[in-house]
């Protein structure tokens, strides 16, 4: 195959080592020729590109590559965005009804949307011709006379063919400060942790009563050789042990997310034998396990690979979205990338945001971040070859990005990769081995990793040391839940900023080297939960001549004169009762002024923070809707 292959790939130990000296044989086989995986380049249009489609006729260079690969019988899926009157960010303009309004206003597009092209007969499969769910976004399968013809379609607003994906504690407990918390009380009862990746084996005593749900978007088509892996049920099964690791031989790294699993929530066990007593970061917390993995089920050399849909990673962060009004649900953790061969690497490992690279999953992350849920995503293990850049998703800017330093020391592992647009350090262990073999699917002992649970039948060990940005991951995952109990009335961005404002501040280049400054120095917060714990000052003052002026309907203009420092950001708040029962918050950020949506007569307040130590509350007024426009 001629062309380079672009794939969404859930971290492990090996597939994220991609730029280290030793390269495991699965990973030295990605490229060119026979070793090739079995997937095209991706291709996205962009907003601006489908509007000079559809009303000019130019024709980028991306869709003429792919009119080009789906001539004749050929045909690929496509991920479409459909238009619909609300941006996933402006959901919490809308107060509580904002995340069903956005639902609502999304299942009804999408179902119009794909009503309106049935006739095209475009399917081979259900699975290739459905809406994504609570998202404005459908999958279908084009080729190179329907697919001119759906772009023309005027709701269609940004089309990318699909991504696939691949696979990529004891000591560092205390290293992080988290055993201090525990100390003080906080475990992170009650709070939950959605860990979506290759599955947790909910029989090991780390996760023994701790898994309150699970999922698996493993998918079954054999019209496209994909064969479903799931441990129980089928494609969208939640049934019990549907979130359980993916059944063996499949190429799916098993023991990847009990390994993750553990490290953020794991309850303190002391095994017998090797491992030493080990407890995770929110050892109280419960635990949402979602499998998306499914085998490519076609002749070698491929018949031994998994991959994450592009699609079922979005129906698994909708899951745990749905999943807001049952559970307490304090993160996300996302242990992936995306690699990118064509063009070095170029397009996908970046020093800048990609947001509109990947809007389909920046909007699912959104609604999360409206719901109060943090997204903690790896930021790669490839730092030596693609340095001073890091990968999607962690360099989405609605995430928190986060690298490796060792497991008990501030030491910056050069394997993981670091950019300008890096969140924060966390231990995920250093990269040295010893000449033995693992029984595990790993080629090597790691001495320096991070204990935690895992789980692979050819494993005899329950539990294993791994390194990698996937371990730092959960480090952080877990002390979101941590925060959210210690400050329960903080918003998301005020616990994630104060988790990163109290860091410890560390100053490296990629290979790990200390810096004062200059190019390619960079200064990240290490993780530090003790420090978390305690609160900063109060802000000087309150706000003054906070007022709302209505505007239009339900839209309301709300201002006020800026409080003296230190101050982080202001909220807002509302509420249908004057005692603020029940009480929505609207806005939560540096501005002194913000436009709220409202369906009824609502009182506001507002007030500064920093961070988590928040002033009093100064009246706004109340915010009026009206059935007309002035």
């Amino acid at each position: 195959m001629s062309s380079r292959t672009r794939i969404l790939a859930i971290s492990s130990c090996i597939y994220l080592f991609a730029g280290l000296a030793d390269l495991s044989s699965a990973e030295s086989t990605q490229g060119s020729g026979a070793g090739a995986l079995p997937f095209q380049e991706r291709v996205f249009l962009n907003s601006d590109e489908v509007s000079d489609f559809r009303r000019e006729g130019r024709t980028p260079a991306g869709l003429s590559l792919l009119l080009e690969r789906t001539a004749g019988t050929a045909a690929e899926s496509v991920i479409l965005k459909v238009d619909i009157p609300l941006d996933a960010d402006e959901v919490q303009q809308y107060g509580p009804q904002g995340g069903e309004l956005y639902r609502e206003m999304s299942e009804e597009a999408t179902t119009t949307f794909l009503a309106s092209i049935s006739n095209l007969r475009l399917t081979e499969s259900p699975f290739d011709f459905r809406a994504i769910s609570g998202l404005p976004y459908v999958v279908v399968r084009v080729n190179s006379r329907t697919l001119p013809k759906i772009l023309r379609h005027e709701s269609v607003r940004f089309m990318s063919t699909l991504a696939y994906g691949k696979p990529a504690l004891n000591q560092s407990i205390g290293f992080i400060g988290a055993d201090d918390a525990h100390t003080l009380g906080y475990s992170g009862t009650s709070k939950v942790v959605a860990v979506i990746d290759t599955g947790v084996d909910s029989t090991n005593a780390m996760f023994s009563g701790k898994v309150v749900s699970e999922a698996c978007y493993s998918r079954s088509d054999p019209n496209e050789s994909w064969k479903s892996i799931c441990n129980a049920g089928s494609w969208g099964s939640t049934v019990s042990g549907s979130g359980g690791p993916c059944q063996p031989g499949t190429g799916c790294s098993q023991g990847h997310g009990s390994h993750v699993a553990g490290i953020a929530v794991g309850s303190s066990v002391s095994p017998s034998g090797t491992p030493p007593s080990m407890k995770g970061v929110a050892y109280g917390a419960g635990l949402i396990s979602i499998m998306p993995f499914t085998q490519w089920d076609r002749s070698a050399p491929f018949s031994d690979y998994s991959f994450a849909h592009q699609d079922d990673v979005l129906e698994s962060l909708m899951r745990v979205y749905t999943l807001r009004s049952s559970y307490d649900i304090s993160a996300v953790n996302l242990s992936f990338l995306v690699v990118d061969e064509a063009n070095n690497f170029a397009t996908t490992w970046t020093a800048s945001n990609c947001d509109s690279s990947w809007p389909d999953i920046y909007d699912a992350v959104a609604l999360l971040n409206s719901a109060g849920i943090e997204v903690v995503a790896a930021s790669g293990n490839a730092g030596q070859s693609y340095p001073d850049k890091i990968a999607a998703p962690a360099c989405l800017s609605n995430v928190t990005s986060v690298a490796s330093v060792a497991k008990n020391s501030d030491a910056f592992q050069p394997y993981a990769n670091t950019a300008p647009n890096l969140d924060m350090v966390a231990p995920g262990g250093s990269f040295n081995k010893d000449s033995s073999q693992s029984a595990c699917s790993y080629p090597y002992i790691f001495p320096d990793g991070i204990w935690s649970a895992y789980f692979e039948s050819s494993c005899p060990d329950s539990y294993l040391r791994l390194s990698g940005t996937s371990m730092a991951a959960p480090h952080v995952s877990g002390s979101v839940a941590l925060l959210d109990s210690r400050y329960p009335d903080a918003t998301r961005s005020q616990r994630v900023g104060w988790m990163k404002a109290s860091g410890v501040s560390l100053s490296f280049d990629q290979n790990g080297n200390n810096c004062t400054s200059g190019s390619g120095c960079y200064t990240k917060p290490r993780l530090d939960v003790d420090a978390a714990m305690s609160a900063p000052s109060l802000p000087g003052s309150l706000p003054s001549n906070a007022s709302t002026n209505w505007q239009c309907y339900g839209f309301n203009d709300v201002s006020w004169t800026a409080a003296s420092s230190p101050v982080t950001e202001y909220e807002v708040q509302g509420s249908t009762s004057s005692s603020f029962t029940g009480a929505w918050t609207y806005y939560s950020g540096p501005n002194t002024a913000v436009g709220i949506n409202v369906q009824q007569t609502t009182y506001v307040r507002v007030r500064a923070c920093n961070y988590v130590s928040c002033g009093g509350w100064v009246s706004a007024g109340t915010a009026s809707y009206y059935p007309y426009c002035p």
